[in-house]
């Protein structure tokens, strides 16, 4: 049997459907973070744009590494697919609290994907509606368009806000 839309409009835009649907405010198989992370994301800030600076001080660009002398070895690791695996990562390379900002050295090395499924796993975590984006952003390389992934938040009046994690803050 088909589900079916409820009267009630989703907050989100759309309808929620009964017995499923899209719920934002959630964590996914991606997003989930494990119930032993808790106490390392106690200091975590509530707002969105705190949330997702903590996800950008926590990862490393593969091509930036080896500039901040980052063993070839440790790339590897850069396809680290869950956020409860990249901070498990970030835990040991550095014991401090998850939103303190790692020196280079001890960050993970990862792609935007990693900033944008930490940056949507905080925003879920403090139950702020949030979604990874995946595409073609054209502010990287003038004339041409490369594959990317942001961070989208429903904020207070209903709309979706784009961050970009990876680049927060910078210019």
């Amino acid at each position: 049997m088909a589900a079916e839309a409820t009267s009630d409009p989703n907050p989100r835009g759309g309808r929620r459907r009964r017995g499923g649907g899209l719920r934002w405010e959630q964590a996914g198989p991606l997003t989930r973070i494990d119930d032993d992370l808790g106490a390392a994301l106690a200091g975590l800030p509530a707002d969105p744009v705190g949330l997702c600076r903590v996800a950008q001080g926590l990862v490393m660009l593969p091509h930036l590494a080896a500039g901040f002398g980052i063993p070839d070895d440790r790339q590897e690791k850069r396809s680290i697919r869950s956020t409860a695996d990249v901070l498990h990562r970030a835990l040991q390379l550095d014991g401090a609290p998850i939103e303190e900002a790692r020196p280079p050295d001890r960050r993970v090395i990862g792609t935007c994907r990693q900033f944008a499924l930490l940056s949507c796993a905080f925003l879920r975590y403090r139950s702020i509606p949030a979604r990874a984006r995946c595409g073609f952003a054209g502010y990287f390389v003038a004339d041409k368009y490369v594959d990317h992934w942001v961070t989208e938040y429903l904020d207070d009046r209903g709309r979706w806000i784009r961050i970009d994690s990876e680049i927060l803050g910078a210019g």
